[in-house]
């Protein structure tokens, strides 16, 4: 399951594009930056019988932004959702697992509670350093600025309605 970080969209009118010309314009905007241990893939996403769409993900370390286009009404949506990707609690959810099968043994259970309350508080902290936090948000950012690049190219820095440029 991922964790939810931050999101941002625009509703932009007048856009010719198709969501997959948006998509390979800022993928092709992406790669030209160069950011450092980044990866990149289409994916689908849908919702029953409301449809499927398709997604950007560009993935960094154990993040990624899903970044989508679409047409909506008379304009054009384009946003995207940055997650992290929690694979690694699997292993968390395991360990407490058998912490929580041990604590049934009534004799154990009762004088390991205080190690194992140790042991369960070392196991959900969070491990990640200030360079780890300022990483993820450069990455970010500079998702961003693509984005928003890839919008104001294509409509020649006017944003919606011709009154100023998307932010």
């Amino acid at each position: 399951m991922a964790k939810y970080i931050s999101s941002w969209n625009q509703l932009v009118e007048g856009i010719p594009y198709t969501p997959g010309e948006f998509l390979t314009a800022t993928e092709r905007l992406i790669v030209s930056r160069q950011l450092p241990n980044v990866s990149m893939r289409r994916v689908t996403h849908g919702r029953g019988s409301l449809g499927r769409r398709q997604y950007l993900r560009v993935k960094h370390r154990s993040t990624y932004i899903d970044i989508g286009a679409m047409p909506y009404g008379d304009g054009f949506a384009v946003s995207w959702v940055h997650e992290s990707d929690r694979s690694g609690d699997f292993y968390a959810r395991i360990f407490n697992f058998f912490i929580w099968l041990w604590g049934l043994i009534p004799e154990i259970g009762r004088r390991a509670n205080p190690i194992i309350k140790t042991a369960r508080d070392f196991a959900q902290k969070d491990k990640r350093t200030l360079y780890h936090i300022d990483d993820e948000i450069m990455f970010q950012k500079m998702v961003h600025d693509c984005v928003v690049k890839t919008l104001n190219d294509i409509t020649d820095g006017r944003g919606s309605r011709g009154q100023r440029p998307i932010y």
